[in-house]
């Protein structure tokens, strides 16, 4: 590549794989005539630092660049790990996992700021969950729906309870206190329906109310209300013996239960909704309850929930009721216990001596079923039901009813 400038001229030669940068500079004329001088010098030796220069500069810049990429990557999961554990507490709310959520470390002020606030929604729900079912909110966030007050029709079991003379404890205790006893009772009295899926709907004084089949479908809403009635009333018998160790007086407990078609819904206006159920079955179960003052028992059935549960539990027949503001009458039955269990053999024998004898009793044979009802006394001498239906046959065999007679008792209270 020859080149000319000021008498000098550069050029490249090649001499096999080598090449040389070839200077030529003309002397002088008083130096004589056509003189020059000619170097010759190795290109390799010309361009050796450049091209050192030139490879320090790319490595350095690679090293450099390869180092800001992982800056980069790093940075970018430093705050990438924060936000993504936050979407997942968030997505925790959304199922309304509250337990789960934990809350996010950083130090990325922006990022703190979202995980707090984050923790304060978890508090604020966790306090909204104590008013309102979680399955209903569960249900609500999972839709993206409004609630709006309205209710559909469907098939629930309905469960009420209270405590036997509770205006007489009113009494004995300070108001303080009566309200902490109060509050352990119904910690005690939910937990079994909690753990058997059912839904708290409210506190009537000493009063629960719940209700399975809704909002959630069960389709064994009354085997589960009626487990929980008996988990109920073990935890309550728990509860009592250490009240009356202390000296203070027990909360016996009565239970009501029915199955039935009922509205459940959000009841009442925009601004203030209450998730119940309302309907004629709701009142036949809270009439139920307080049967069981009657004959001494602790749960009462239905016979549209006994026809669920049959197979499930040791059940008897107690009567042909028409509870207070209806006239049509109900078979009720009284919840003994589970099919298994120490005291089973012996609830059975009851249950079943005591069936056959009510079916003598409506059958109208009552001198038939008053020797039995003497047998069964002399076995269970403390069974209600018992003592009372010797009575109803002594009574209807020294006065007879007459043809009319159809074995139902009509409660006035």
């Amino acid at each position: 590549a020859p080149g000319q400038k000021n008498g000098k001229q550069r050029s490249v030669i090649k001499d096999g794989d080598n090449k040389f940068i070839v200077s030529t500079t003309l002397l002088p004329e008083g130096y004589g005539n056509g003189w020059k001088v000619v170097v010759a010098l190795p290109e390799s030796d010309v361009l050796q630092r450049v091209h050192r220069t030139m490879k320090q500069s790319l490595a350095i810049s690679l090293v450099i660049l390869t180092a800001a990429i992982v800056f980069v990557l790093l940075l970018a999961r430093y705050i990438s790990i924060p936000l993504v554990q936050l979407a997942r507490e968030t997505g925790k709310i959304k199922d309304f996992d509250l337990e789960g959520i934990h809350g996010v470390n950083s130090r990325i002020h922006e990022v703190a700021m979202m995980s707090d606030a984050v923790l304060a929604m978890r508090s604020g729900l966790q306090a909204f969950r104590q008013y309102v079912p979680a399955d209903l909110v569960r249900q609500l966030i999972a839709s993206g729906n409004e609630a709006l007050p309205g209710g559909k029709e469907v098939e629930i079991t309905l469960f009420f309870s209270d405590i036997a003379n509770f205006t007489s404890i009113t009494e004995t205790l300070p108001a303080r206190e009566l309200m902490i006893d109060v509050s352990e009772y119904f910690e005690v009295m939910t937990e079994p329906i909690s753990r058997q899926k059912g839904t708290v709907d409210k506190f009537i004084g000493d009063a629960v109310m719940a209700f399975w089949g809704a909002p959630i479908a069960n389709e064994q809403h009354a085997v589960s209300a009626c487990r929980a009635a008996l988990q109920s009333q073990e935890a309550i018998l728990r509860l009592n013996e250490r009240r009356l160790a202390m000296g203070n007086p027990a909360f016996y407990t009565r239970i009501g239960i029915h199955t039935g078609f009922t509205i459940v819904g959000n009841m009442g206006s925009r601004d203030r909704l209450n998730y119940t159920a309302l309907g004629d079955n709701v009142n036949l179960a809270s009439r139920l309850e307080g049967v069981n003052k009657a004959y001494g028992t602790r749960i009462i059935i239905s016979q549209d929930t006994y026809r669920y549960v049959r197979k499930e539990f040791i059940l008897r027949p107690l009567d042909l009721v028409a509870v207070q503001g209806k006239t049509a009458s109900v078979l009720i039955y009284e919840l003994m216990g589970e099919l298994e269990g120490d005291a089973a053999p012996v609830l059975r024998k009851l249950a079943s001596s005591f069936q056959g004898i009510y079916e003598l009793y409506l059958e109208r044979q009552w001198e038939k079923a008053l020797a039995l009802l003497r047998e069964l006394h002399a076995e269970f001498p403390e069974d209600r039901p018992t003592r009372m239906y010797m009575e109803r046959c002594q009574n209807l065999l020294d006065q007879d009813p007459g043809p009319e007679w159809s074995g139902v008792v009509r409660m006035s209270k």
